[in-house]
């Protein structure tokens, strides 16, 4: 594991909370509600997850998190070490 995965799993580690994705354990997943982002020059409120690469997150896995029930819609950014997707 490289320092950008170690660094990764040391802030997931203690922002996320434990998860599945489509029941399978991906670690720690840090969910951030309300953030606003601009689509099709609109401005909607989403909420989104932080999962480490390592796990290979897909659209429509379905992540369930101490927080609630969401499926993977879109990915928004990729750094290589974790992934930011949007949740519906």
């Amino acid at each position: 594991m490289g320092l950008a995965e170690r660094v990764s799993a040391s802030v997931l580690g203690r922002l996320g909370g434990l998860s599945t994705l489509d029941g399978a354990d991906c670690g720690s997943v840090h969910v951030a509600r309300g953030v606003n982002l601009e689509m099709d020059d609109v401005v909607v409120r989403r909420c989104i997850a932080t999962i480490a690469n390592e796990y290979v997150p897909k659209a429509g896995q379905v992540l369930v998190h101490p927080e609630g029930t969401w499926t993977l819609d879109r990915l928004l950014r990729d750094n290589g070490a974790n992934s930011r997707w949007i949740l519906v």
